[in-house]
């Protein structure tokens, strides 16, 4: 039976695919002014 067990996770590991290719996410923040007063709400744009 542990013979059995021992193939089964052998068998799993070997068949995952460990290379996984992570792409950069492409967005640019701008602020609606450059400068605030303290307290201030601040709006920001996400593209």
């Amino acid at each position: 039976m542990r013979y059995l067990y021992g193939m089964l996770i052998a068998l799993t590991l070997l068949s995952c695919d460990k290379t996984m290719e992570v792409v950069a996410p492409d967005f640019d923040v701008q602020a609606e002014k450059l400068t605030y007063k303290v307290g201030e709400p601040v709006k920001f744009n996400f593209t």
